[in-house]
């Protein structure tokens, strides 16, 4: 939702083709994926679409760096993670739909957390 609310100017079938760039990583490595990842976020994902007689290429953007009232935000407490094993961080902080900040709080008054 958030590509179509951020990149209106776009047509369906670039931020569809955006959507695809982001989800699809093709290192084995994660330090590459989130390089990778990063860049997509922070640059753009560049798109080519035909307009009329014309391949125009742009960029689309997930996260709204000029208008931050246009992102939605979202934290959420204890939610689980499910890979190989399921985690529950204490909070996840969501972007625009993308979990972009995993928080676990330590009571600082037990001795036995390091």
């Amino acid at each position: 939702d958030a590509l179509f609310r951020i990149n209106r100017e776009l047509p369906a079938e670039a931020l569809e083709d955006a959507y695809r760039q982001l989800i699809t990583f093709n290192s084995p490595m994660l330090v590459e994926n989130n390089r990778h990842f990063h860049k997509l976020m922070t640059e753009g994902i560049e798109v080519s679409y035909q307009d009329k007689e014309y391949i125009r290429k742009k960029r689309a953007y997930i996260v709204d760096f000029e208008n931050p009232v246009n992102n939605e935000f979202l934290a959420v407490n204890q939610f689980t993670i499910i890979e190989h094993e399921d985690r529950r961080p204490d909070i996840l902080i969501f972007i625009n739909g993308i979990p972009l900040v995993l928080v676990e709080l330590k009571s600082a008054s037990d001795e036995k957390v390091g």
